[in-house]
């Protein structure tokens, strides 16, 4: 039985356009999207299994360490499993840039300072007792966690929440196409690119 999945066709809430997004349930077959926020994909020689892997949720994985801390505040550093570097491209120079801006510019993070981005890493500067923690008498574990919850926010908004995704030249031939397309498993393969080999 062929096996049918949806795609994003533009950046969504969760999603990045052409990632694959869902599995169609069984005895259902692609239909285009009204709305117009997925195309479908049928692969007309694999079954829903074996294709599972191609929607399953990808967490990466990250983590916050004290660095230090001393009478002006804490430092903190925000490493990523190097094993989706490929994907969360931290040190690379639009994601430092967004990631930068937003504590610039957040209530949160009022104070902090970026000094320094790695490959995998970055590392910012918190005042304690600053202008956020003050106004809203947050005690120190209080504050960190709100901190540690933004910046987990941040990274589920900027990096990719799945491994597997079409290219977005691929994504508009399918929309120019009428929404859906039919592959084999082979055809497929050649147009499925997986983030960690980007």
């Amino acid at each position: 039985m062929p096996a049918y999945l949806d795609i994003a066709a533009r950046d969504l809430t969760s999603y990045k356009k052409g990632d694959i997004v869902a599995i169609a349930i069984e005895g259902k077959q692609c239909s285009v999207d009204p709305s117009g926020a997925f195309v479908g994909l049928t692969i007309s020689d694999a079954s829903r299994d074996q294709v599972h892997h191609y929607v399953n949720d990808w967490k990466i994985d990250f983590k916050h360490t004290l660095n230090g801390q001393n009478a002006f505040g804490w430092q903190y550093i925000i490493e990523v499993d190097p094993i989706y570097i490929s994907v969360s491209e931290v040190g690379k120079a639009e994601l430092k840039s967004k990631m930068q801006d937003h504590i610039n510019n957040s209530p949160y993070w009022e104070g902090s300072e970026v000094v320094a981005f790695t490959t995998i890493s970055m590392t910012v500067n918190i005042p304690k007792n600053g202008p956020y923690q003050t106004a809203h008498g947050l005690d120190n574990i209080d504050y960190l966690k709100l901190l540690k919850s933004d910046f987990s926010d941040i990274f589920k908004a900027r990096l990719n929440i799945r491994r597997y995704h079409f290219s977005e030249a691929d994504v508009d031939q399918v929309i120019a196409g009428g929404g859906a397309i039919t592959l084999t498993k082979a055809q497929a393969l050649s147009k499925i690119i997986d983030r960690l080999e980007e």
